[in-house]
């Protein structure tokens, strides 16, 4: 009997505690609850009467934008937004490696909305986030970096970065040598990343394994060094990186299979304007990229764009595979270089204007073998500004030719994500 009471008073007694408990969780609930729909909004596309919930950030600080989209991943809600402000985006003397915010596939961060001109381009910032201090960087290839999108290559998962000024801390100090990068884009399908300014932000966006479009951006540097030859020597690293593998890959194909196509690896560059980097965009491990309608303006002439090579000993891997660059404006460049280097595969290069350069082409047999040196590279229509139109190895009519090959047709443009 004292037993079957013990046991009884132990029940009552755990039943308390469970009751309490309970209280306890669903307060704790509450207040996440409560938490979460200050900060959640719905945003309706009219032409659909679709509402799409979305998730405001409390600030521009990391740890508020990272709750966000954490809130938004685990909620299935697709939009993360940062409000209207200027932020220091991490502490003085807060420093870390990777990523400092990452994005899952799928969620999309925009600043505040910002007033367009009639170009597409922005007429001013309304969400702008500044590093602080004079954060040590790395010089490596991959240095940390601010955002970082990652996919799996799921293409029903989108993602999207728009409206956001990037403000490094050159703007503070012009004497600043740390190297950091704005954004990396790891296997995501259909990514675009639109009216972005990155100012001072020494590497600018690197997409790997990626398809989508970045487009009405302005990456923009006014201090620092291209590095020459001695390229861990740069302070300024690429505008745009394009890969297609993380240094591993062996594929190779037609180059007829390649431009004027939207492959899954695939990334146009459109409607930006870039000044002063090493590369304003750079093509790796067999990278296809297209680089339209752009401005460069000011920059150093130091291969504006690169196809990049792969070295004796290093293969089977392959270098960048295929550029396309066409409708572009290159004016003004701090001294008379080059405008395009290809170490590497093939491409079409035509419609562009040139003022102050030497010349518009250099290509170089340096790769690991014949058969990803530069080759089927053809070029007509441009508007050279006295530069001189090729020069190194390539062999007119067997490596490059001077007009529009009968196969060829550009991609339409705008390319379809690239939408007002």
């Amino acid at each position: 009997m004292p037993r079957i009471a013990v046991l009884q008073g132990c029940s009552k007694l755990w039943n308390m505690r469970f009751r309490k408990t309970a209280l306890i969780l669903v307060a704790i609930a509450g207040v996440i609850s409560l938490s979460i729909a200050e900060n959640m909004d719905k945003a309706i596309i009219y032409n659909t009467g679709t509402i799409i919930p979305k998730i405001t950030a409390k600030s521009g600080y990391w740890r508020d934008i990272q709750d966000a989209v954490n809130a938004a991943a685990s909620f299935g809600v697709s939009e993360v937004y940062i409000p209207e402000g200027t932020w220091n985006f991490v502490n003085s003397g807060e420093s870390w490696t990777g990523a400092r915010v990452v994005i899952p596939a799928g969620v999309s961060l925009f600043g505040a909305p910002t007033e367009r001109y009639l170009n597409g381009s922005v007429v001013e910032w309304k969400t702008i986030l500044v590093m602080p201090w004079d954060m040590p960087g790395d010089n490596s290839g991959d240095p940390m970096h601010w955002f970082r999108i990652q996919g799996n290559s799921d293409p029903n998962k989108p993602s999207r970065i728009s409206d956001i000024k990037l403000v490094g801390y050159r703007e503070i100090d012009p004497n600043s040598t740390q190297i950091y990068r704005g954004i990396v884009v790891d296997k995501v399908i259909n990514f675009r990343i639109d009216h972005v300014w990155l100012r001072h932000i020494p590497e600018g966006i690197s997409v790997r394994d990626s398809c989508g479009v970045i487009d009405h951006n302005l990456l923009d540097n006014v201090y620092g060094w291209h590095g020459g030859t001695d390229w861990s020597s740069r302070t300024i690293g690429y505008g745009v990186q394009v890969v297609r593998w993380w240094e591993k890959g062996t594929e190779w194909p037609n180059i007829t299979d390649v431009l004027g196509h939207y492959l899954n690896y695939t990334v146009f560059i459109e409607d930006n304007v870039f000044t002063k980097w090493r590369h304003c965009t750079v093509g790796n491990d067999g990278a296809h990229f297209v680089f339209r309608h752009n401005l460069v303006i000011g920059g150093f002439a130091y291969n504006e764009v690169d196809q990049h090579p792969r070295y004796s000993g290093q293969e089977p891997y392959v270098p960048c595979r295929a550029g396309e660059v066409y409708e572009n404006e290159f004016l003004n460049p701090v001294s008379s270089g080059i405008c395009i280097y290809l170490f590497a595969g093939g491409g079409v290069y035509f419609n562009n204007t040139l003022v102050g350069y030497g010349e518009f082409m250099h290509t170089a047999d340096t790769s690991w073998g014949e058969l990803v040196n530069p080759h089927d590279i053809y070029i007509w229509n441009n508007s050279l500004g006295g530069a001189n139109l090729i020069g190194g190895d390539a062999v007119l009519n067997k490596d490059y030719f001077l007009y529009k090959p009968d196969w060829y047709t550009p991609f339409p443009y705008p390319h379809p994500l690239n939408v007002p």
